[in-house]
């Protein structure tokens, strides 16, 4: 799990790249930095909305995993593991939509505020953008070490881990 976190921190700086950098490439790095001083005057709300961001990114795992998975609801936990909500299902499926449940949230809470902030030029938005596509980093790690696995090799989700499991071929 430390070589995992190491990367993962890793993983954040591109990741924040690709969100910030066509932002301040199109309205300038003052509008980028627009973000962080709207953090300065408003901390408390931050920590309400990246909170409620960080449940909600966990929620999208387990709505990926009802729809591209169709693991039943039954089969979906939530919890706080060293003070980190997760989402968890014993539930094996394809590695294809356990791919696009680990994608989900960084697509939807992160990728999608990103490049609409480069349209309305919005920073407060391609902050959220920013901070929430890198909140998605250790996802993107297991999205990377699953990159070479065929879409229907089954995979279920490790039971104490974050990440996967490799199922035998039956």
């Amino acid at each position: 799990m430390a070589k995992a976190n190491l990367l993962g921190v890793l993983m954040m700086i591109p990741l924040i790249a690709l969100i910030v950098l066509p932002f301040g490439l199109l309205h300038g790095w003052l509008a980028a930095a627009s973000s962080l001083v709207w953090l300065g005057g408003h901390f408390l709300g931050f920590v309400v909305i990246f909170v409620a961001s960080v449940i909600l990114h966990e929620g999208l795992h387990a709505l990926g995993w009802l729809i591209f998975g169709r693991v039943p609801w039954s089969e979906i936990r939530f919890g706080i593991k060293t003070a980190t909500p997760y989402a968890h299902t014993s539930a094996p499926m394809q590695a294809d939509a356990y791919r696009l449940s680990a994608a989900l949230p960084g697509l939807v809470l992160g990728l999608m505020p990103g490049v609409i902030s480069w349209f309305t030029g919005s920073g407060l938005l391609m902050g959220y953008g920013a901070l929430m596509f890198s909140s998605a980093a250790g996802d993107a790690l297991i999205l990377w070490l699953l990159r070479d696995l065929q879409a229907g090799q089954s995979v279920q989700d490790h039971p104490t881990e974050a990440g996967c499991q490799v199922l035998p071929s039956s």
